[in-house]
């Protein structure tokens, strides 16, 4: 019955995640022992530091501190503690923070946040962790305490060990790279503090990469761990030539009671392993994660169970996406603030972030410059752009992923924000005759963009646009409503300037239109401004076949009939092109 709750639970919405990087999930999120949820120095001092004493002067220090690490702290001598006291929050700035050497100590103490931090190299030749006992980051007799967004490699113990009763505590998006212990909760089987106070603790969206044993090693109370990702267990070890074996995940000892719940096991020989008692046993469940190219996860009922809804809120990925995501988003220098829990895909001059939540084509959407006539338009396609309205020549655009049309589930596939007051055109095919309600917040702008496909096939696609105030979220959502495959997806263009209309008041977005007539097609242009207009017809192919008019208009309506026979049958598109504006349309003979 909880493995069905469970399951029924993994299947939320993931496209309305309401996850921060300022607030964690999970047991460090909780409200207990006199600590609402986990905050750090959250409203403290900010101080930066970029040598050892400064920060050992700050962490430590009484009251509550942002710590700001400037560049690569060396600890000296190596394996030195740099106790953290409570109230704290230490964050690497950029991508590059790193404390080399030495051991992030949280003993005794409550409340802090470690985050954004390469942490790294308190390891000898003992690769096997017998000569010296340095962890990364240890935690001692702590309660909420949350890692985010750190990789941590090269320690001579555990790269995160949480024991002696440490409760409260998440470890989220770390990378956890060359290293054998990784992660131990719960010393000893002896260790009568934690059977007093029961470990807690959750990992969500970590990548173990490579590493040999303790994903984590659970001894004595709550573990849960979700949508992590899980890669060639034992692959460091063996590489380097210290061992041969390889290695296993998760490792449930004695009173353990873990929920393990939509991760992604690949080239796992043990997802897990037994290390409990007939008279201690442990509690072990899977719920709904994926094995590839792996061994098969040990399950144990006997123990206590427990459900983690029933503890903190917490929101899942379908574990074929974890893959992917935890790839691209976990790690240090990787973390985003202001969209949600996406997967960062870059920013531009205008665009302050790109975030992805269709996963599984995340790494083909980009921002680009200057959209012109010649660009690639989907990463994963080689279809180029035919024609350009002057409007949006040389903008910043996204190029978005054709295989992303196929997924109607999501409320969103993508999210941006601006770095200043402007405009967002979502180019859109027209063979989606129904747009997607998102959509119909934009204005129609009647300008077209044509695509080329093929040698032989191009596609048009209507320019949409909405004004946007710096700084706010902008959903794009799915290309159509039944998520057909036989048309192409949309790709969005920026601009820096607010703008009311697309084209002069006298000059109507609608003066270019296509008649079918009993003989062919009639091209009917309505001019009402009078200037130098150019008319002309183009194949499939992009090459110009004829050229209606070249010259000065009156304002009035013209018209020219294009008869059957007269070209070769196909898809034509007529160009009408003036100082200010350029407009397409297609028709087909």
């Amino acid at each position: 019955m909880i493995k069905v709750l469970l399951l029924l639970l993994s299947f939320w919405i993931f496209s309305d995640l309401i996850y921060s990087n300022d607030h964690p999930w999970g047991w460090a999120s909780v409200n207990a022992e006199g600590v609402n949820g986990t905050t750090g120095g959250a409203g403290g001092t900010v101080v930066t530091v970029s040598n050892q004493s400064d920060l050992e002067f700050y962490a430590n220090k009484s009251g509550s501190y942002i710590i700001q690490i400037s560049g690569r702290i060396n600890i000296s001598p190596m394996g030195k503690d740099i106790r953290v006291g409570a109230n704290k929050t230490i964050i690497g700035l950029g991508v590059d923070a790193e404390i080399n050497g030495g051991v992030l100590a949280v003993e005794s103490t409550s409340n802090v946040i470690i985050k954004n931090l390469i942490i790294a190299d308190t390891v000898t030749d003992d690769w096997d962790g017998k000569d010296n006992d340095y962890d990364g980051i240890r935690i001692r007799r702590s309660h909420h305490v949350w890692v985010h967004h750190c990789t941590i490699r090269r320690h001579g113990d555990g790269a995160i060990d949480i024991v002696n009763g440490s409760r409260y505590v998440t470890v989220s998006y770390c990378v956890f790279e060359a290293h054998n212990k990784t992660m131990l909760i719960g010393g000893s089987d002896g260790e009568t503090f934690s059977v007093e106070n029961p470990h807690s603790v959750t990992l969500y969206r970590n990548w173990f990469k490579g590493t040999t044993q303790r994903h984590p090693r659970v001894r004595f109370g709550k573990v849960h761990v979700f949508n992590n990702y899980y890669s060639d267990m034992g692959q460091y070890g063996r590489q380097m030539g210290f061992t041969t074996w390889t290695g296993y995940a998760i490792g449930f000892g004695v009173d353990a009671k873990i929920v393990s719940q939509l991760n992604y096991f690949e080239n796992v020989d043990r997802p897990t392993d037994r290390f409990d008692n007939s008279s201690r046993p442990a509690y072990i469940i899977d719920v709904g994660s994926v094995f590839v190219n792996s061994g098969s996860f040990t399950e144990q009922t006997t123990g206590t169970s427990w459900v983690p809804v029933d503890k903190y809120h917490f929101e899942t990925i379908p574990a074929a996406d974890v893959k992917s995501y935890v790839m691209l988003n976990a790690g240090a220098g990787r973390m985003n603030q202001d969209l949600g829990d996406g997967i960062y895909r870059g920013s531009g001059d205008l665009i302050d972030q790109l975030m992805l939540f269709e996963f599984s084509n995340a790494e083909n959407w980009s921002v680009q410059n200057n959209f012109t006539f010649g660009k690639t338009v989907y990463g994963d396609r080689d279809f180029t752009i035919l024609s350009v309205p002057e409007e949006l020549e040389g903008k910043e655009w996204v190029s978005t992923a054709m295989n992303s049309r196929t997924n109607n589930t999501l409320d969103k596939y993508a999210a941006i924000s601006l770095l200043s007051d402007g405009v967002v055109y979502v180019v859109h095919p027209n063979r989606v005759t129904e747009k997607p309600e998102w959509l119909s917040g934009y204005e129609n702008t009647g300008l077209e963009v044509a695509v080329k496909e093929s040698a032989t096939v191009t596609r048009i696609l209507t320019v949409f646009k909405k004004n946007v105030s710096a700084g706010v979220e902008v959903d794009l959502g799915i290309n159509s409503n039944d998520g057909t495959t036989s048309t192409l997806m949309y790709f969005v263009i920026v601009d820096g300037e607010v703008s009311s209309s697309l084209t002069s008041p006298l000059e109507s977005i609608n003066c270019l239109h296509i008649l079918q007539t009993g003989s062919g097609v009639k091209v009917e242009i309505n001019v009402h401004t009078p200037g130098d207009f150019i008319v002309e017809i183009f194949d499939s192919k992009g090459r110009v076949v004829d050229l209606l008019h070249a010259g000065w208009k009156n304002s009035g309506s013209y018209s020219y009939d294009i008869i059957r026979g007269k070209y070769q049958r196909g898809l034509y598109v007529v160009r009408m092109r003036s100082s200010t504006l350029i407009q397409h349309a297609k028709f087909v003979l």
